[in-house]
């Protein structure tokens, strides 16, 4: 009876998590970061994420699902920081060039981390032979595009509430500012300065807002 009562104790208990999923997948980002998705093996995974190869397939699945994961994590964190920008008092062209230098920092990162953005620097050689990755890929820089197209729906209609841009000429202004970022993470994969980065990144910000100046002073 005693043993019985253990047995069932023990069942209710069940086995403690040993592994902290932020934690996992932070450090798989960090792999897929340096390695690229072909590069990446599930062994690799496995040790990088501190679990055997059953548990981490039982607890995220094959490695384009934890790839998918890792993906979404880092999305989420870059579009908070642009997303930030939409509420900043800044002059327009001051918080786009502000908000590039701080993508900027997260590319370059820190001593012995990856450099550039996980998602611009590994999804596009999966998105021509993986469909969902193609599509998640999509789907990441249609994101980007819509918060960037916020931020300047944001300022101007505070700077300048009788010239209210279209929906159109936001969405492409959106999309050039984003190309910029995603120019921003490659330069910075391939090795370019902060310093140069941040000139380039105030030209482009001058090239974006500067024909909208020009339009509301007429």
């Amino acid at each position: 009876m005693d043993l019985q009562k253990s047995k069932d104790r023990r069942r209710k208990r069940g086995r403690p998590k040993q592994y902290d999923p932020e934690e996992a997948i932070g450090n798989a980002l960090q792999v897929f970061w340096t390695r690229g998705y072909a590069g990446t093996s599930l062994a690799g995974l496995s040790r990088a994420m501190r679990m055997s190869r059953t548990s981490l397939n039982a607890a995220f699945g094959d490695k384009r699902a934890i790839y998918a994961l890792t993906l979404t994590g880092f999305r989420e964190e870059m579009l908070e920081i642009v997303l930030k920008f939409a509420h900043s008092e800044e002059p327009t062209g001051d918080a786009l060039v502000e908000l590039f230098r701080r993508a900027t920092q997260v590319y370059a990162g820190i001593a012995g981390k990856p450099t550039g953005c996980p998602i611009v620097c590994t999804a596009p050689a999966e998105a021509g032979v993986d469909p969902e990755i193609r599509r998640l890929f999509h789907t990441f820089l249609l994101d980007f595009d819509q918060a960037l197209s916020l931020v300047l729906l944001s300022h101007l209609s505070v700077a300048a509430p009788l010239r209210p841009l279209s929906d159109e000429e936001a969405s492409n202004r959106g999309r050039m500012a984003a190309a910029v970022l995603q120019s921003l993470a490659l330069r910075s994969r391939a090795g370019e300065s902060s310093a140069t980065l941040e000139r380039f990144a105030r030209f482009a910000s001058e090239l974006i807002i500067t024909p909208l100046q020009s339009t509301l002073l007429t």
